[in-house]
């Protein structure tokens, strides 16, 4: 799988501050420059979070329930 980090206020990873970005991840990105130009290649999404040192956000923090809501 390809992987790649953009800082995006609504992402779906964070880093030890708190800060939040996308984590893409696809089989194959196919870019303006080329075929997964500035994709980078890891053998599983773990290692691609432990290479850019950053964190899933869990659901519950990505899509907060509207109070008052059931």
């Amino acid at each position: 799988m390809f992987y790649k980090l953009t800082k995006n206020e609504n992402g779906n990873v964070k880093d030890k501050n708190g800060v939040r970005y996308r984590l893409a991840e696809c089989v194959a990105a196919h870019t303006p420059q080329g075929l997964n130009v500035g994709y980078t290649e890891f053998p599983s999404r773990q290692a691609a979070l432990s290479f850019y040192g950053v964190s899933d956000i869990p659901e519950d923090e990505l899509f907060p329930q509207e109070e008052g809501a059931e």
